[in-house]
């Protein structure tokens, strides 16, 4: 979405948090993803692009479902974490399972405070935990510049 203009206005490697995420997904042999995010990064498709170059399909939350996410990202912004909202977060997930999706992304930087791997049987895909590691794996020298926008 935004990514390659800024990539080549600056002089640094610039590592993408949608590119990471779709290759982290497609190393793990997956082909469909349910997309847990904010209006906003499902309004301008930010996945998208990276995603569809990936042969990988995103299942997005129904209209009542999104209204629901984002009233639980509010509350985590509030500092609240209820049970409760981790319990729809894991129904809105299983819905997506249910619809095909083999794992699911928490693609906004709050979700990973309430709800973890191990909290679900469907594979979590934490993107600001994978684009940590991407960054590590570049820096390193264990991956190339494949992995930049």
């Amino acid at each position: 979405y935004f990514y390659p203009g800024m990539a080549a206005q600056i002089d640094i490697p610039f590592i993408c948090i949608f590119l990471a995420t779709a290759k982290e997904v497609k190393a793990n042999g997956m082909k469909k993803v349910g997309l847990l995010a904010t209006e906003t990064t499902i309004q301008y498709q930010c996945f998208a692009d990276d995603f569809s170059r990936n042969d990988i399909e995103l299942i997005f939350p129904d209209s009542h479902d999104q209204a629901s996410l984002t009233a639980i990202i509010l509350n985590i912004l509030a500092g609240k974490k209820l049970d409760s909202d981790r319990d729809k977060l894991k129904e809105i997930a299983h819905k997506m399972q249910d619809q095909g999706a083999e794992g699911v992304l928490l693609a906004c930087t709050d979700l990973p405070i309430l709800l973890k791997q191990e909290d679900m049987t469907l594979k979590v895909f934490d993107t600001v935990e994978i684009l940590a590691h991407t960054t590590i794996a570049y820096a390193l020298g264990i991956i190339g510049d494949d992995i930049l926008a």
